[in-house]
């Protein structure tokens, strides 16, 4: 039905502005100080360009796309937590958002057949994110890099 489908989708150029403004929102969540919200988007721009950059070479499949971004933003703000101390759940936050499969059950909820196959498709979607983060936090673990602490409070002298 053409009633669903969208004939003048928006430029993939708005990405730029609305990324960065989105990840930036998300991070709110967490009443960052304002010398961390630029890590937040940061990581809310890796998250979205990774993905966006793997789905547009044609040899990937969208479950290996979803979970190297999750594992990406997830080592990324796990990293950036050891080096500074603070709390790398803001950043995962910033960085996962873009990868949830919202968008797919709006999608399925319009769409005519009636099916609740989608349902599979959005817990297997969830499922794959999930052991990406999970894959990306454990590569950045105390266990692999020694230190319980923040690198930044190890460094203190005494």
């Amino acid at each position: 039905d053409n009633y669903l489908t969208c004939n003048n989708q928006i430029s993939e150029w708005w990405y730029l502005l609305l990324v960065p403004i989105t990840a930036a929102s998300w991070s709110a969540l967490f009443n960052p100080k304002y010398k961390d919200l630029a890590l937040m988007t940061y990581h809310g721009v890796l998250g979205f360009a990774l993905s966006w950059a793997l789905s547009k070479t044609q040899n990937i499949d969208e479950s290996y796309n979803l979970f190297i971004s999750a594992a990406a933003v997830t080592l990324s703000s796990g990293l950036v937590s050891r080096f500074n101390g603070r709390q790398a759940m803001g950043n995962a936050v910033a960085g996962l958002y873009v990868l949830l499969p919202g968008s797919y059950v709006v999608r399925q909820l319009f769409d005519d057949t009636g099916s609740l196959e989608f349902l599979t498709v959005i817990f297997f979607r969830a499922s794959v994110i999930g052991l990406g983060a999970w894959t990306g936090t454990l590569l950045c673990s105390p266990i692999i890099l020694g230190i319980t602490g923040g690198q930044a409070q190890a460094m203190r002298p005494s």
